[in-house]
């Protein structure tokens, strides 16, 4: 039995008691409508349990999802059936105090609460069946039948059946008295899982044609861009850039008061040439889907190159751009200075797998680096609009244009990008072909393109950001040149298998932006290629890391490749190296393959070239390798998710057996690490 029940939707987030919503000791099975469910910043609330409205933005980590939950909705749908309502109502609260998980997002409650909707809409269904008579969904959970005849009729919709049997664990947690009959045994319910669509690789085509257009477009507004914070700014005068006869009737102003129109202002700013072809904008109004536009632009030019989730590119932030020299720039014997090599990161927070915000970096390019320089340039001149200075590292980089004739949105107003399409996927050579549909077919093989209306012949191809992800996961996997652990730490995905599922069946396919060199005998890449982004990035990550066991951060660690650092210490301590000296000795040693660094799940690993065991997920290999760096929080760690994994197997199977062995191995050497650690303590 707990001792507190606090709201599962702020665990790991620091909120000032203020801000923190209602707790109990003892949980009551039918909530007061006064319960305070969230409250905003200054204590305001704004969720109670009795409310027609939810409101939960204080804990929603979303920029462009609006986190309500509007019960109005849900009693229309019900025709008025206020039972219902207020059970779906019950079970939220249950879910948002008593769920089995440690912590809970706006983004999960909502999709159990469209589980819930779909549930009171088929218990609802049965109000005029004289031999049923009401149904609840609690009776729905408890009823085979009942469950069954649900489930055939949502079994199509994806991720169904994993969030209905979320939905049932979580209801087996609930106190007793909210459920008091046993739930149905989803074995038993013998439905098939409808078959999840992975998202689709941009042909390669279409690919290349999208890189090559979109670099074009960025490099005119690049281009033309010098004066564009300055003529937004302008525009604070409601009377800038509008008719000489609007300025005399609407803002009485006389001969000698006005203002530049339009075509004056745009001439004045030599901007001429900007606002042309897509961007093209003749009067204010125009002028904010211009900017829209750009913005646009950008943020498909940073999911191209990097990789990034739509609400990780939304989360820039002004100044998110980091470049580092990884060598300096030489000077040959003629005196000419030849370009350092350096490497790009963007700097933004993601919340995924982690339901909090964490600080990452992303590997990025030239190409990202003027994207973002054209966003600050909007980005300033829109700040200047409404009077907030631009603050690095603080202020958005994406503000939306609509503060042009709406002041009071303020700089926290994210643009809405759905409603505009890139313009080049809108010509004939956008089009979908047979080709395509081939290529579409080797990157997935199991799944009928042929069939889908969406990728028949002759339509227009739609883009969405995630195929950006998944298409540079599919085609720097092709190339050859990037390894698997790169995807995994560039993606920021938990697990290496996540990082296969990207780049799902890319052995079928050529290496897309490479050719085969026969002399060499090997793929062979252009020099701009992202794929060295990623090797410069990883080896600049690599070195990182080995920087931290070198410099001794807090973290104690055992294993066969302690002796090798502490090796490493001796000389850079004889030889009085500084940490910058450091850095670079170790980057160099990293990239000329002399020192390897690769994270595993036990800690880290200094093997030099592969390592079989690494790529079949043998975890516990790392415990006898002589190039293993082990952390004894992270063999907890392992040793925990081992037994939770554990216990859904049965005792005469294999994998049970497996686990077992693991598990014992784990155990023995977390009880060693233990004692030496309490022999130095």
């Amino acid at each position: 039995m707990r001792s507190h029940y606090e709201s599962k939707m702020i665990a790991h987030r620091s909120l000032p008691l203020i801000s923190q919503p209602d707790s109990f000791i003892k949980l009551p099975l039918q909530p007061s409508d006064d319960v305070i469910l969230c409250r905003d910043p200054d204590g305001k609330p704004t969720a109670r349990f009795g409310d027609d409205t939810w409101y939960f933005t204080s804990y929603h980590l979303s920029l462009c999802r609006p986190a309500v939950i509007r019960f109005q909705l849900l009693v229309i749908c019900l025709n008025g059936n206020n039972e219902l309502v207020a059970e779906v109502k019950r079970l939220l609260f249950f879910l948002i105090y008593n769920s089995s998980e440690e912590s809970l997002s706006f983004s999960t409650l909502l999709n159990y609460y469209k589980l819930l909707r779909q549930m009171a809409v088929f218990c609802n269904s049965f109000e005029a069946n004289s031999h049923v008579g009401k149904l609840s969904i609690i009776t729905l959970v408890t009823n085979k039948s009942f469950l069954r005849k649900f489930s055939e009729l949502h079994v199509h919709r994806r991720n169904f059946k994993p969030r209905l049997k979320a939905f049932m664990t979580h209801v087996k947690n609930f106190p007793k008295g909210v459920v008091n009959e046993p739930l149905v045994n989803l074995k038993e319910i013998n439905f098939e899982l409808h078959p999840g669509n992975q998202v689709c690789v941009i042909p390669s085509r279409i690919y290349v044609l999208l890189m090559n257009s979109m670099s074009a477009e960025l490099a005119r507004v690049h281009e033309n861009m010098t004066n564009l914070d300055r003529f937004i700014a302008c525009f604070r005068d409601e009377a800038f850039g509008v008719g000489i006869k609007h300025q005399r009737g609407k803002h009485g102003l006389k001969y000698g008061e006005f203002r530049a129109t339009f075509e004056e202002a745009v001439s004045l700013y030599k901007l001429d040439d900007l606002f042309t072809g897509y961007f093209e904008a003749s009067n204010r109004r125009e002028l904010i889907g211009a900017f829209v536009k750009m913005q646009f632009l950008v943020k498909n030019i940073i999911h191209f190159y990097t990789g990034m989730r739509h609400e990780e590119a939304l989360r820039l932030k002004f100044g998110c751009v980091r470049i580092q020299e990884t060598f300096p720039a030489l000077v040959d014997d003629l005196g000419v200075s030849r370009s350092a090599s350096k490497s790009i990161d963007i700097i933004s927070t993601t919340t995924k797998l982690t339901k909090t915000l964490q600080l990452e970096s992303w590997i990025a390019t030239e190409e990202v680096v003027k994207a973002v320089e054209v966003a600050e340039k909007i980005c300033t001149g829109l700040s200047a609009l409404i009077d907030e200075p631009v603050i690095e590292n603080s202020s958005y980089l994406f503000l939306s244009p609509n503060i042009f004739h709406d002041k009071s949105k303020g700089a926290k107003s994210i643009p809405y990008f759905s409603a505009f399409p890139f313009p080049v996927t809108t010509t004939e050579e956008f089009k979908i072909t047979v080709e395509d549909i081939e290529e579409l077919s080797v990157s997935d093989p199991g799944r009928d393109f042929l069939s889908d209306p969406k990728f028949s012949v002759g339509e227009f191809w739609k883009l969405t950001s995630h195929q950006y992800r998944r298409s540079l996961a599919y085609y720097a996997s092709s190339s050859g040149f990037v390894s698997q652990p790169s995807l995994k730490r560039q993606f920021k995905h938990l697990c290496l298998l996540m990082s296969q599922y990207y780049s799902n069946n890319f052995e079928n396919f050529k290496a897309v932006f490479g050719y085969f060199d026969e002399k060499r005998n090997e793929s062979v890449l252009s020099g701009n290629h992202i794929a060295f982004e990623f090797q410069i990035g990883m080896s600049k990550d690599a070195a990182g890391q080995i920087m931290a066991y070198l410099l001794g951060d807090e973290t104690v660690i055992h294993g066969g490749a302690v002796n090798l650092l502490e090796d490493q210490k001796d000389r850079h301590a004889q030889r009085g190296t500084n940490i910058m000296e450091m850095r670079s000795v170790t980057e160099r040693a990293v990239r000329n393959g002399e020192l390897a660094y690769r994270e595993t799940l036990l800690g880290g690993c200094m093997k030099l070239g592969p390592c079989d065991n690494f790529m079949l997920g043998d975890v516990t290999s790392c415990i006898s390798c002589e190039s293993a760096l082990i952390q004894s929080d992270k063999i907890n760690n392992v040793t925990q998710i081992l037994e939770k994994e554990i216990s859904q197997y049965s005792l005469e199977s294999g994998e049970y057996q497996i686990c077992s062995e693991e598990l014992e191995k784990l155990r023995k050497r977390a009880k060693k690490l233990i004692k030496v650690e309490n022999l130095h303590e």
